[in-house]
């Protein structure tokens, strides 16, 4: 899975899970500052969690090779990098499901801010 994905109205990379609220906020912001205040958090609340989350896949990472080179044996290396791949495939798993509610949270918050303004749009749009 591709980590990025470019958004349809500015063309610059933003990260998978957010694409699709990424184009919603282009959209929105133009005309609603509640809106606009929804979008703006939202990406740096996921901009926060995503550097806090590289920063430890660093210091994981490093502690990996720390252990690596101490491995006595090829048994040694085969567990060591059995519970690195875990631990990574786990720690990317849960980046991207704390990622993906980030976007569903916003998302709702968007959705009751349009709704709110254009009470007729509530009845035509589908739940969330």
């Amino acid at each position: 899975m591709n980590m990025f994905q470019t958004s349809t109205f500015t063309g610059v990379p933003v990260l998978a899970p957010l694409a699709p609220l990424s184009n919603i906020c282009q959209v929105v912001m133009k005309n609603n500052s509640d809106a606009t205040k929804i979008c703006v958090g939202t990406f740096t609340t996921a901009s926060k969690e995503w550097f806090h989350f590289l920063n430890s896949r660093g210091q994981e990472n490093a502690q990996f090779s720390t252990r690596l080179l101490k491995c006595k044996t090829p048994d040694d290396t085969v567990s060591a990098l059995a519970d690195h791949s875990r631990n990574v495939f786990t720690a990317y798993q849960d980046e991207w499901s704390r990622m993906f509610k980030i976007g569903l949270s916003a998302s709702r918050d968007l959705a009751r801010v349009i709704t709110s303004e254009n009470p007729e749009a509530d009845e035509a749009s589908p739940s969330i």
